[in-house]
């Protein structure tokens, strides 16, 4: 009887091991395309910083590379962000071309069909639209390398 009992158990072992298999893993989103953040935990990107309106636009690229071009309007001229991102699942983590990561990971979920991008971190609800880069902000975008030196140019990516 006992080792009946000694082979149900290894049959139980066996059993909740393959019942484990990468198949209970959370489906990987698909958020490569490009982006305009459209609000920040509800309030619209035209209202942001005390009422002036900022414009963002970010890239997610199937080989893992990202952009982000960024702009308060009073500003008038677009800082380009770039580096690495990586999915797990849900969960959206990145890294900028010097290496730092992003201050936070996501939570991505696609909404409308595709054409809604949401990455929530704790209280923080970013909202994207599918929309292209113009050309003239991929034109007339300033690397964040060649701006980050100059005295007076406080300028912090959003993720």
């Amino acid at each position: 009887m006992g080792k009946v009992f000694q082979a149900i158990l290894c049959f139980a072992c066996l059993f909740s091991f393959l019942s484990c298999e990468k198949g209970d893993e959370p489906a990987l989103v698909d958020i490569s395309g490009e982006w305009k953040l459209d609000s920040v935990g509800g309030i619209p990107t035209d209202g942001l910083f005390d009422d002036e309106a900022v414009d963002i636009f970010i890239t997610f690229s199937s080989d893992a590379a990202f952009e982000t071009f960024q702009r308060r309007k009073g500003g008038g001229i677009f800082i380009r962000y770039f580096g690495t991102w990586e999915m797990k699942g849900k969960t959206v983590s990145g890294k900028y071309s010097d290496g730092k990561p992003w201050r936070t990971e996501y939570q991505a979920a696609l909404e409308n069909e595709g054409e809604t991008l949401t990455l929530t971190s704790g209280n923080e609800v970013c909202v994207y639209v599918r929309a292209e880069v113009p050309d003239s902000v991929r034109e007339k975008a300033v690397d964040y390398t060649e701006t980050k030196s100059a005295a007076g140019f406080p300028v912090t990516p959003i993720l």
